[in-house]
């Protein structure tokens, strides 16, 4: 949640493209030491719209989360 509000905020400061570009190293860092990590960098690094980016961090997040909640 922190990292979706992390790139609402540079949406309202800064046109879509250089937002999109300043938070790219953010969400790697938000995913830092996560399953599945290298595969989240190669492919943020190819999409410009931030709802497609948006969407794969949010996916990311919850195939982290599912494993967790299935066993509690």
């Amino acid at each position: 949640e922190v990292s979706m509000k992390h790139l609402d905020i540079l949406l309202d400061l800064l046109p879509q493209k250089p937002a999109v570009w300043q938070w790219r190293p953010h969400l790697c860092w938000y995913a830092k030491g996560l399953s599945n990590v290298r595969e989240l960098r190669r492919e943020i690094f190819h999409i410009e719209e931030p709802d497609e980016l948006r969407g794969l961090a949010e996916q990311f997040f919850l195939n982290q989360r599912a494993p967790l909640e299935m066993t509690s």
